[in-house]
């Protein structure tokens, strides 16, 4: 039996999979434009802990990191640097998969790179929107409305009041 700490109810609970003898994870893979340091992948060393002890136990294991392989800072530094995107983020998504092996974490089954699904997160986005659960701000970017999400901040253990964007009228 594997207990694990729930961050939503405070307490160890006992782990129960949503299929019987497979465990399923989903990480936040890295960004993609600078090495990452030792608090980045302290993360994917957790994962690999997690992961091997639930493989010790007997369950079959399904995992998924993904690569944020475009986002603002990348973009900012493709441009600084006259490049495209890949060639900021292609070397360091090599070095990770390096500096994973180095700390011998095992492998994820699968590595989907963000630039792989611009077309769902478009249409994803667009759903949100129309059913009024985002909104365009005005430096023209989308945000989530917070509002509209009656749990939003209580994973963080966080009141609405506590933060910033549910205390500024229009921008929640």
């Amino acid at each position: 039996m594997i207990k694990l700490f729930n961050t939503l109810s405070g307490e160890k609970e006992t782990f129960k999979p949503l299929k019987s003898k497979t465990a399923q994870i989903y990480a936040c893979g890295p960004t993609v434009y600078n090495y990452a340091h030792l608090g980045n992948l302290r993360t994917y060393v957790f994962e690999d802990v997690l992961r091997r002890a639930l493989e010790i136990n007997g369950y079959k294991i399904k995992q998924i990191t993904n690569i944020t392989d475009v986002e603002d800072k990348i973009i900012k530094k493709a441009q600084q640097e006259k490049k495209e995107i890949s060639q900021i983020t292609r070397p360091y998504e090599k070095i990770f998969f390096e500096d994973l092996k180095k700390l011998n974490i095992e492998k994820a089954e699968r590595y989907p790179r963000a630039t792989e699904h611009i077309k769902e997160m478009i249409s994803l986005i667009s759903v949100l929107v129309k059913k009024g659960f985002a909104y365009q701000g005005e430096d023209k970017s989308i945000y989530f409305k917070i509002s509209k999400f009656k749990n939003y901040g209580k994973l963080s253990g966080l009141k609405k009041r506590q933060i910033p964007a549910c205390r500024q009228a229009g921008k929640s």
